[in-house]
Parts: structure tokens; C-alpha cells; sequence
């Protein structure tokens, strides 16, 4: 099937281009898939643990380190004791006076050293607390995705995992600042009572975190997409696809990755799995952030004397908090004002769909974020699209598996939406094709500097 063959391409390039590795992959699909609103159906287990465990949530080796690391923060901040032993050797910790004492007392021909086993400083102190609070966020977004999943069995292991390392917490006596686990670090920690052990399996699981997405990998998420989840997260697949074709056209057309890209440091697990992808366009200002978050604080415009808000209150009611689209394009650059162009990806289940499902349910979208995307309704039905340097831009995209020519007869209607087929998002190839490319690039010539 063609969606799932764009899919697996789609997370390829992802992990190639964008060098995310196999887990960082797996925590974007996660951000899709898990429940965002109470009408959404939960993951079943049978989704969510594969999911997990190629996050090695429940691998032995993380298992241990956390207890070992639990045990190094119970320890708090602690200063070396010197030990003394007896050497063959002379060494710069030589203790001649006890080496003296020794030739009178029988221990002829061996010398006397002093041992300063390492300390826990503050900076490893707070390298340790830093990983030891992204393992705690981690496992909580684990539970909470396998308890909506019903699976109370590995959500009370989890509680106690958590619970025993949320209890090493209360032993710090310092201020503790996020800090990298650097190579330093990791070499002081190494000559800790316990901690070459702690080394060693954290080494081994940032090797694993580091390794790179396979095809086998992208085949194997692509299985679990479609083979035995609910079907309405079908849909989600061509979400994911979706995204990863914006971002795809929009790098195709001259966009480069920006130094930092929005990972959410909530602990709220739909937060905290949520990475979006930041880009700039080189030679202006103009940056775009693509991905999937809740509007809730952004429904609420002003009332301009357009007829937008009153077709908002017929579409929504009260409950227009709970709306959010599949794709949200944020164009933003330091002097604003910001806009945003909102997609959304449907299953096509005949040719007739784009038109009576597809396209109303981007128009609720676009109602409801009008005046962010800078589209409204006048009372006589003319529509006022946004206008960057004299173009016009699209205000939604909807994409569809099959069937946009059933709205592309009223195009003339339309102009403020751009519908695709899954055909038309193009192959994820060095030079990309298809009329989603055609629309991005229109939009990243009225953003570029202007001659």
C-alpha cells in the first residue's frame, strides 16, 4: 500500500536527513498516536509495548543503571577519605613515616601509600540528578500510555520504578542545575564506589539511544501503524506522512534546520513525546515551526466586525478548546506578526470523501484559528486570504489518500485550499516532485527577500 511505502520512506529520510536516531524517531511517532482528546480511542498494549521497548523502557541494562544511579544520588554530596594500603612500589602517595614504621614492625621491602578514592562533586551531583530526572519523565509517559492502555500489570512495575527513584531525590542537600553527562563527568563517576558499573551500562545505552533507524525499523513501525490498531489511527499514519512531506518540501525548497528544535520539557506524556521541527529560511528572518499542538489558548479572536467568530460559536459551541489540526505551520520572524497555515490528513474511504468529510472538517480548523492564520469571513461570504508581499497564502491543506478532485471542481471556491493526494506529496527524494512541492515553494518565494 502506497501510504505505508511513503511512510517508511518518509521516517527514513527523517532519521537520515534530520539525524534522528531510532528512538527519537520512535517518540515522534508516539507523539502522534497517543490520545490527545477524551474522544480519541487509547493505544492498545499490544502497540504501546513493542513502542516502548524500542525505547528500552524495560531493558535490564536501564533497569539496573537506575538503581544504581538512585543509589549514587542517595548519597548526596560526600568527600574522599583517605585510604591507606600497603605497595610494592613507590608512587608521589608514598607515606615515608608509615613506610618507616613498617620497617620496624616486619613489613620490610613494601611501602606505604595513601588512596583518595574520587568524590561525587556537585557537577557529576547534578549530572546524575539531570539523567535521573529525564528516566522519571520518561517512565511516567511509559505508565500513563500503558494504563490507558489497560495494561495495569506493567504500569504498577513502572509506579515502583518510579517511586523508588523519586525517592533518591530526597537525600540532595544542593541545588542541582540541568547538566550534561559529559566525557568528564562519566570519568570521574568511574572511580566512584559503584559507579564503573553505572559507566559502563549507560555507555551501552546511549549506544543504543545514538544507533540509527533501519529500514527494518521503519518497515517494523509501519506494521504496527496499520496492523492492529483502531481504525481511525489510519489516519495518523498519513498525519505522520504528511508532516514529514511539509518539512521534506519545505528543506527541498531551500529551508535549513534550525540549531534548536521545540522538544517540550513538560511531564505530561502527550507533551513531553511531542518533537515539532523547526526551520529558517536562509537570507531572511522568517523561521517555521511544523507540528502537532493543542490550540486550546489561541480559539479564543477578538471580535474584528468580520462574520468569522459568529460561524466559530455555530461550528463549536463551547467545545472549540478541544479542536486542534493535524498539521500546524507556524511562520514567525522577530518583528511578527506571526501566521499560520493548518493542514489535516483523512482517510479516504471513497472518491466523494475529500469533499463531504475532508474538506468541512479543515474548515472547522480554519474558523477556528482564523485569526492566527489571518483568513476571515465577510457577512457577504467573501473570503479574505492572507496576502505576504502581494501572494496570496493558502490557509489550509488537506490531504487526502484518494478523491481531491471531488473539491478541486470548485476551485474557484477554493482558493485558499490546497488539497493532495497522496501521490501528490511527493517520494522523499533529494529533489522533491509533486504539487505539494509547487505549493511550498510558491509560499518560500513571497517569504524570501525581495529584490
Amino acid at each position: 500500500m502506497i501510504d505505508r511505502i511513503l511512510f517508511v520512506k518518509g521516517v527514513l529520510w527523517l532519521s537520515e536527513v534530520w539525524q534522528y536516531s531510532r528512538e527519537d524517531v520512535v517518540r515522534h511517532i508516539l507523539s502522534t498516536l497517543s490520545k490527545r482528546d477524551e474522544d480519541e480511542t487509547n493505544l492498545p498494549s499490544d502497540i504501546v509495548k513493542p513502542l516502548l521497548n524500542m525505547l528500552r523502557v524495560f531493558d535490564k541494562d536501564r533497569m539496573d543503571a537506575e538503581t544504581l544511579l538512585g543509589r549514587l544520588l542517595s548519597q548526596g554530596l560526600w568527600k574522599p577519605k583517605p585510604k591507606r594500603v600497603w605497595d610494592t612500589r613507590i608512587g608521589r602517595r608514598t607515606d615515608w613515616g608509615g613506610t618507616a614504621v613498617g620497617q620496624l614492625t616486619g613489613k620490610a621491602g613494601r611501602y606505604r601509600s595513601i588512596i583518595m578514592p574520587a568524590a561525587v562533586d556537585h557537577e557529576s551531583l547534578s549530572a546524575l540528578a539531570t539523567l535521573g530526572a529525564a528516566w522519571l519523565t520518561e517512565i511516567e509517559a511509559a505508565r500513563t500510555l500503558l494504563r490507558d492502555a489497560g495494561d495495569l500489570t506493567s504500569d504498577a512495575d513502572l509506579t515502583e520504578r518510579r517511586n523508588t527513584l523519586e525517592a533518591s531525590f530526597q537525600h540532595l542537600d544542593v541545588l542541582v542545575q540541568p547538566t550534561p553527562l559529559t566525557a568528564s563527568v562519566l570519568h570521574k563517576l568511574s572511580h566512584v564506589e559503584g559507579g564503573s558499573l553505572l559507566v559502563d551500562l549507560i555507555g551501552r545505552l546511549m549506544g543504543h539511544h545514538r544507533r540509527p533507524l533501519s529500514h527494518d525499523d521503519a518497515e517494523r513501525l509501519g506494521m504496527l501503524c496499520v496492523g492492529t490498531m483502531a481504525e481511525n489511527n489510519v489516519n495518523h499514519m498519513l498525519e505522520i506522512t504528511a508532516t514529514l512531506a511539509v518539512v521534506h518540501g519545505l528543506v527541498c525548497c531551500g529551508w535549513q534546520k534550525s540549531d534548536e528544535s521545540p522538544i517540550s520539557q513538560s511531564r505530561r506524556p502527550r507533551d513531553w513525546y511531542y518533537r515539532g521541527f523547526l526551520l529558517c529560511l536562509p537570507g531572511s528572518d522568517w523561521t517555521v515551526e511544523i507540528g502537532k499542538k493543542r490550540g486550546d489558548n489561541e480559539v479564543a479572536a477578538p471580535n474584528n466586525g468580520d462574520a468569522t467568530r459568529s460561524t466559530r460559536q455555530h461550528l463549536f459551541g463551547s467545545s472549540v478548546g478541544a479542536w486542534q489540526p493535524d498539521i500546524r505551520m507556524q511562520f514567525s520572524r522577530p518583528n511578527g506578526p506571526d501566521f499560520w497555515i493548518v493542514g489535516d490528513a483523512k482517510r479516504s474511504d471513497g472518491l466523494v470523501y475529500p469533499r463531504t468529510t475532508g474538506f468541512p472538517a479543515l474548515m472547522k480548523y480554519m474558523v477556528a484559528f482564523a485569526h492566527k492564520i489571518g483568513w476571515s469571513v465577510l457577512a457577504d461570504g467573501t473570503v479574505l486570504q492572507k496576502i505576504v508581499n502581494g501572494i496570496p497564502m493558502p490557509s489550509g491543506l488537506l490531504f487526502c489518500k484518494q478523491g481531491i478532485e471531488s473539491i478541486e471542481v470548485r476551485r474557484e471556491k477554493l482558493a485558499f485550499v490546497e488539497g493532495f493526494n497522496i501521490e501528490d506529496i511527493g517520494k522523499f527524494e533529494k529533489e522533491s516532485c509533486g504539487r505539494l512541492f509547487d505549493v511550498l515553494k510558491a509560499i518560500s518565494n513571497a517569504l524570501a527577500p525581495q529584490p
